[in-house]
């Protein structure tokens, strides 16, 4: 490999093209509602544009409870939460999504501004293609985007180097391998200890690929199970079923909820009463209060 294709930050052609998917007039149509609520042009600077998206997806809150009532109410199709859907339910009932549609609505976002963009797959310490992203390519530049991970930044990415982030309550290190062939995610902690999160492959996914494992993504675990993760007026507030996680300024609090106080706080973070009384009524025994 010459020593300019090792340079950092460089995009290597062989990690896998920027190929725009097909999308219906619908898809673009909601994509486009939300590019002009949050005051994103075709004209503007790519890396700006790309900058305000990725800002304004933190008013989408990461959770499963539409994902699981919309399954339940299609009688268990594995039926993807379309754009047009997710956009739709998150100004009726407050709701965001999972990774997966919330990224595949930046894919299409980045089309429509015809910025160069591929959604990746990474693999967690669960299972192999269990997490999805975006590589974003502006100039000779290569980024990540991660909503699904509460990453509201675009962060540049060296196919030679470690790359150390700060989210506001967490420090992660993006290490590349192979030059660029996968990066590693991993949270730093104070005491140096580095714990890896996912582990992102670089080649693109085609749409149909894509489309698939959304599919087969109703069976996983997590489908088991309430979940909320979202950074709300200067906390990050992480909920688990029973359990309550809230982190600001660097200190942790944790907490099991009584099924009131669970609803209090899903409620108070704008997702609606019912979605969380429908979820709550699907998940039956499954939401634990152990």
């Amino acid at each position: 490999m010459s020593d300019l294709m090792k340079q950092p930050g460089l995009i290597l052609p062989e990690r896998g093209a920027f190929n725009k998917y097909r999308w219906s007039h619908d898809e673009l149509l909601a994509a486009e509602k939300l590019l002009s609520l949050w005051g994103i042009t075709r004209g503007m600077d790519k890396y700006e544009a790309l900058s305000l998206a990725l800002k304004s997806f933190s008013s989408l809150p990461f959770e499963n409870l539409s994902k699981i009532t919309r399954h339940r109410k299609l009688d268990f199709a594995p039926v993807p939460c379309s754009p047009p859907a997710l956009v739709r339910q998150h100004f009726e009932s407050g709701t965001g999504g999972t990774c997966l549609s919330l990224i595949y609505l930046f894919k299409t976002m980045m089309d429509i501004l015809d910025i160069p963009c591929r959604l990746v797959f990474a693999d967690r310490h669960y299972g192999s293609d269990t997490h999805s992203a975006a590589l974003v390519g502006i100039g000779d530049t290569l980024y990540l985007a991660d909503p699904g991970y509460l990453i509201f930044h675009p962060v540049k990415l060296s196919h030679s180097e470690p790359v150390n982030w700060s989210t506001g309550f967490s420090r992660l290190v993006i290490s590349p391998v192979d030059y660029g062939k996968q990066f590693i995610v991993s949270t730093l902690y104070n005491n140096g200890y580095n714990k890896e999160r996912y582990r992102l492959k670089s080649p693109g996914v085609s749409q149909d690929d894509y489309l698939v494992i959304w599919k087969n993504s109703y069976n996983w675990q997590m489908m088991n199970y309430m979940i909320v993760n979202r950074l709300y007026e200067g906390e990050h507030i992480y909920i688990r079923d029973m359990h309550l996680q809230r982190t600001r300024n660097g200190k942790t609090v944790q907490k099991k909820l009584s099924p009131a106080e669970l609803e209090d706080v899903v409620t108070g973070l704008g997702i609606s009463g019912p979605v969380f009384k429908e979820a709550r009524a699907a998940l039956g025994k499954e939401l634990r209060d152990a």
